[in-house]
């Protein structure tokens, strides 16, 4: 029996890999010196015990991603990752294909859990904290 794959299928893979990829390493991307700034030297306390390299990573992408989405786009964002992290959720498609892919080498369901909800943190603080225009 062959299965099929659609393209839509094929390209959430690889998105999903490509999330991984990004929250995993956003802040060897040149993004650790920021992390020192007093803009964002808070995620430091903030993540207190739990600090990873990677947590802090995605916390600080989630408020770059803020930045640059429009307020449509922001709410989409969101509306993922609150699907995608919600405990009740049973259905997790988004971690299932970061698992799923290549570079999910030392990686566990929680990791991705924490890395996502580190980034909707980020969406959130960003937007919570972003003036009113």
């Amino acid at each position: 029996m062959t299965t099929y794959t659609s393209d839509s299928e094929i390209r959430l893979k690889k998105d999903s890999a490509d999330l991984l990829l990004i929250l995993k390493y956003y802040l060897d991307a040149g993004n650790y010196t920021r992390l020192l700034d007093s803009e964002h030297e808070d995620i430091l306390e903030i993540l207190g015990d739990k600090f990873t390299h990677e947590l802090a990573g995605a916390r600080l992408l989630g408020r770059d991603v803020a930045q640059i989405c429009n307020g449509q786009s922001r709410e989409v964002v969101l509306e993922i990752l609150d699907r995608e992290t919600n405990p009740d959720n049973r259905q997790t498609t988004l971690i299932d294909n970061m698992l799923n892919s290549p570079l999910a080498a030392g990686v566990n369901f929680d990791m991705c859990m924490g890395l996502l909800r580190e980034l909707n943190n980020g969406v959130t603080e960003a937007n919570t904290n972003k003036a009113v225009t």
